[in-house]
């Protein structure tokens, strides 16, 4: 037997957890209450591991370095802990129930309703609203610019009706008037 080291790749580990303890779909997931079949060695976030630094395509991951903190799991069950969360706790720490879960149709994949709340407060705390100057309407402030560039300028290019005072583009002005008098266009 050499003295070379093991290698502790991502793929090195796993292969010698096949090699040992043989595929992951011969099991059942031992998450509690699932009944599935396993489709995967899910390393238990215990012991020793591995960080890999992000790259452009891919995630930083993490990976334990000892076969013992490996366990059978179904995809659904893996993805939580490999996203960094456990199975009764999301990553940022809400309490995963029914009400408090939303699986997507078709890919199983599941996501946390109160993280995805939490997300939405914290975006529209950033929209910050801006009275307009000229009008007084309340305006999200990157949108001031747009309002008063299609609302008051164009409003200085707007003509009178002659007939009802009603205000419109010059454009819009023949066939407006054709409406007054009957005519078709």
């Amino acid at each position: 037997m050499s003295d070379r080291p093991l290698s502790m790749t991502y793929n090195a580990v796993h292969q010698r957890i096949a090699r040992k303890r043989g595929l992951a779909r011969a099991h059942r997931c031992i998450a509690p209450d699932c009944d599935k079949q396993a489709q995967t060695w899910a390393w238990q976030r215990t012991g020793p591991y591995i960080e890999a630094e992000p790259t452009e395509h891919v995630q930083a991951r993490r990976w334990g370095t000892r076969i013992e903190d490996y366990e059978p799991m179904c995809s659904v069950h893996a993805t939580r802990l490999d996203r960094g969360g456990t199975l009764t706790h999301c990553p940022a720490g809400h309490l995963r129930t029914a009400h408090n879960t939303y699986t997507h149709p078709g890919s199983g994949a599941q996501e946390c309703l109160d993280c995805k709340r939490d997300g939405r407060s914290g975006r529209n705390a950033l929209k910050l609203m801006k009275a307009c100057d000229t009008c007084g309407i309340e305006v999200l402030e990157q949108n001031l610019a747009a309002h008063v560039a299609t609302v008051h300028n164009r409003t200085a290019r707007m003509v009178e009706c002659t007939v009802c005072g009603h205000r419109l583009l010059p454009r819009n002005l023949r066939r407006h008037m054709n409406r007054h008098t009957g005519e078709n266009q």
